[in-house]
């Protein structure tokens, strides 16, 4: 959702697979044709638990950017993660993650 609107998502973002492991690595993979490109960062509970913190290294071709983006967990169990962010444009970003 965006700014309280459902909106459908690409082939390419529907297939993208972001991974929390315990140990506070996380992992973002995004097709790119038959194959996926694999970004690593760490993850990290904030504020009383209410929020997730992750960085996440895009590098590429000697280039390295850092993305650091603060979650508001709206839902947490065992099947389901439910999180939020504002985006630079103060878009509010909802987004329901499913199973693998």
């Amino acid at each position: 959702m965006v700014n309280e609107e459902e909106v459908s998502l690409s082939d390419e973002e529907q297939k993208t697979i972001l991974t929390f492991d315990e140990g506070g690595i996380f992992i973002k993979k995004i097709p790119n044709g038959p194959y996926f490109n694999s970004y690593n960062g760490t993850w990290e509970f904030i504020e009383k638990k209410e929020k997730v913190k992750t960085y996440l290294d895009y590098s590429y071709f000697g280039n390295s950017v850092v993305e650091e983006r603060n979650w508001e967990i709206l839902k947490l169990k065992e099947k389901q993660l439910w999180l939020v962010y504002t985006n630079a444009n103060d878009d509010r970003i909802e987004i329901h993650f499913i199973p693998e």
